[in-house]
């Protein structure tokens, strides 16, 4: 949807016929937006069958006669656990996830994710680029009660909020100095960090295509860039 304060670019890639993948932005209220993206342990049918349940087990709001509040990530990732462990999937089928809500006014954003990779913040004045690092455990894995951590960050006008599933981990990040110090970003996501938010995601598609093995992928790819505007108004493409 359109989104005022904010641009938003997309990239979906299924490995095969159907992704474990799924993503939504969606427009909570007025003022308020939703970002959810998932990966289904595995790809195929099974996987797909699971996406379209998260998101109709995602609770982005509570209505209560005529007033409502919009719900946490953190409690909305809680539920969304607590309704895969009812389910009973076999083999012990889990998801990861991460859910963010944004003020679309402030550029207020409240983020949670649950064994999913770090979302990343890309800061336009300083051109530095950012994990996201909130702890929280995978999804429908039963006798397990993950303890998710909320992050708050507001964006500055050009700031740009990257959410990724796995499968474009390797494009993204090179590893981590020394093993366990900052992470060290591949130097094409540092060029595509200058692009705006729909260029972004048509850079990303275009380097995949020129990879070796580009039409059968390994794994599903999602990327979700979200914009602030710049000074009010849209960045446009240009």
């Amino acid at each position: 949807p359109e989104i005022p304060g904010i641009d938003v670019g997309l990239l979906y890639r299924p490995a095969s016929w159907v992704s474990g993948d799924m993503y939504d932005v969606f427009r909570i209220d007025e003022q308020h937006a939703g970002l959810f993206v998932a990966d289904a342990m595995g790809h195929g049918v099974a996987a797909g069958l699971l996406t379209m349940f998260l998101r109709q087990a995602l609770v982005p709001k509570r209505t209560r006669g005529s007033t409502y509040h919009i719900v946490s990530p953190t409690e909305a990732l809680v539920e969304l656990h607590r309704c895969l462990v009812k389910q009973k999937l076999p083999n012990c089928q889990f998801v990861t996830a991460v859910y963010a809500v944004v003020n679309s006014r402030t550029r207020e954003v409240r983020l949670a994710r649950g064994g999913h990779p770090y979302p990343l913040h890309i800061r336009t004045e300083s051109g530095g680029i950012e994990q996201v690092r909130v702890s929280g455990g995978l999804l429908g894995l039963p006798d397990i009660e993950p303890q998710f951590e909320e992050a708050r960050l507001t964006l500055a006008p050009g700031d740009k909020l990257v959410l990724f599933t796995d499968g474009l981990e390797e494009d993204l990040l090179v590893g981590r100095d020394g093993g366990g110090g900052e992470p060290q970003f591949t130097d094409t996501l540092r060029q595509w960090a200058k692009l705006p938010a729909g260029q972004f995601g048509d850079a990303v598609g275009k380097h995949l295509d020129c990879k070796a093995g580009s039409l059968n992928p390994p794994d599903d790819v999602t990327l979700v860039v979200l914009e602030a505007w710049r000074n009010g108004a849209a960045s446009g493409d240009g």
